[in-house]
């Protein structure tokens, strides 16, 4: 008996719903899910120390800048009124470089790609090939997935692995 390409979509799908976590006895589900899924908690602003089979990636946040328009309606000796604008440009983030744990390079083949395509497909966010290339694709998946952790990256870091089972958990 052969299972349909649906079928397997919805198993894929009820595992990735198994592997969400969820909330404790007595705590709201937004309470318990938030702390476990933030990755902004393991950004570092210093170069980590190495240590054997830890490996680090430094990505570089560019500064964020809006322009703002401030406009004033200024009386002139004639009685009409003349609108004067003034466009200002303000900081909103400082360029900075953060640091994030990543899995070495050494444990990023082929068949790991593919579990990462597999896991962010499963999530609804990447409609590509399982192809266990790590294209732009991916990476734009990848940054789907962790920017609304607190790390705005299309690289995967070590704690966004664990959350999606493909990584060991660290004991320490």
């Amino acid at each position: 008996m052969r299972i349909g390409t649906a079928m397997w979509g919805l198993v894929a799908l009820g595992l990735a719903a198994c592997a969400q976590p969820g909330p404790g006895p007595g705590m709201p589900e937004a309470a318990a899910a938030r702390p476990s899924e933030d990755l902004s908690d393991a950004l570092r602003t210093d170069s980590p120390a190495a240590r054997d089979g830890v490996c680090w990636h430094r990505e570089d946040i560019p500064a964020l800048y809006e322009t703002v328009t401030e406009s004033a309606l200024r009386p002139s000796d004639d009685g009409v009124s003349i609108v004067e604008s003034e466009q200002n440009q303000r900081l909103v983030r400082a360029r900075r470089s953060v640091w994030f744990r990543v899995p070495c390079a050494g444990e990023q083949g082929t068949r790991f790609v593919a579990s990462v395509q597999r896991a962010l497909k499963a999530r609804g966010l990447y409609a590509g090939p399982v192809t266990g290339i790590a294209d732009a694709g991916t990476g734009v998946a990848v940054r789907r997935y962790q920017a609304p952790r607190g790390l705005e990256s299309g690289v995967l870091s070590w704690r966004a692995a664990q959350l999606l089972g493909l990584v060991p958990v660290d004991p320490d």
